[in-house]
């Protein structure tokens, strides 16, 4: 395996099982066999490892996301395929997909924080733009567009956390048991 590859799967390794800041750049040298001025030479630095870690497996979870988070009418079918999108990834990636998750639930000023922020954001903006033209079909959305795109962001990822913890399978029918709690909530 490539040198650079090797250093991105053991520091995606190392980050999902104990989180980005408990690991420093000795480790992830001695993890990936290379000596610092190796992966500075390849990354910069400890952020830049982040970074195309991200780019690697962030950017194919976001461009999946976009073609379902596309409203054509259909909101439900919209919200069944994007959780099941959500939840590929964690069946597929579930090593990214805790690693995400630590980064997430990171320190609101850390760096990890941070760069997990901007990927949330985009697929959280994602979402709101499919109710923001959802609601111009279903009026009583109207104003809670953000609300929505929030909330189900934060739904589909407990939804992974479950997956990943084994706690729940995901079955082919997770998705639609998903987007109906989360669309009639607990009276339904």
């Amino acid at each position: 395996m490539e040198t650079r590859n090797v250093i991105l799967e053991r520091a995606l390794e190392l980050w999902a099982a104990r989180g980005y800041d408990a690991v420093g750049v000795q480790e992830l040298c001695e993890a990936g066999g290379v000596t610092k001025p190796t992966l500075y030479y390849y990354f910069g630095s400890k952020r830049g490892v982040l970074d195309a870690l991200l780019e690697r497996y962030a950017g194919p979870l976001l461009e999946d996301l976009r073609g379902p988070s596309t409203y054509r009418g259909d909101l439900t079918w919209c919200l069944e395929e994007c959780a099941r999108v959500f939840f590929r990834y964690a069946v597929q990636s579930p090593v990214f997909m805790r690693l995400f998750l630590f980064l997430r639930n990171a320190p609101a000023e850390s760096e990890a924080a941070g760069r997990a922020e901007a990927f949330l954001d985009e697929v959280t903006d994602n979402f709101m733009y499919m109710f923001r033209y959802a609601a111009e079909d279903h009026g009583n959305m109207r104003g809670r567009e953000e609300a929505y795109g929030l909330s189900f962001t934060g739904t589909a990822l407990t939804y992974v956390r479950l997956i990943l913890d084994g706690k729940i399978d995901p079955s082919e029918d997770l998705p639609y048991r998903v987007v109906h709690q989360f669309s009639h909530g607990i009276y339904s």
